[in-house]
């Protein structure tokens, strides 16, 4: 998935409101900002209208990519040696004592 920055819903609809003003340099600034808005974010059009399909893209690409982990740890699993316990390291006063005894 690319990096992008998280498209600001509120200001978008704000901005496409401004759309309408009767000012035509208001309104064509109003369109650009959109447009930067949505460049921004990583996103298209179609993308923001309709966005169920941007969730299943991205549910898709994401079903896949723990798909991939999950073969991958079952990999790894597969690949480690399980060694028996082995015994606890005596430190020099425990191994003389040991020794008196």
């Amino acid at each position: 998935m690319n990096a992008v920055a998280e498209l600001d819903r509120e200001r978008l609809a704000a901005v496409l409101g401004m759309m309408g003003s009767d000012h035509d340099g208001e309104a064509l600034n109003a369109a650009r900002t959109a447009c930067r808005l949505l460049k921004t974010a990583g996103l298209t059009w179609p993308q923001v209208i309709d966005g169920n399909r941007v969730v299943v893209a991205v549910l898709n690409q994401l079903l896949a990519e723990n798909k991939e982990l999950r073969a991958e740890v079952d990999r790894l699993r597969r690949s480690v040696t399980v060694r028996p316990p082995q015994p606890a390291h005596t430190s020099g006063m425990d191994a003389a004592a040991q020794t008196l005894r």
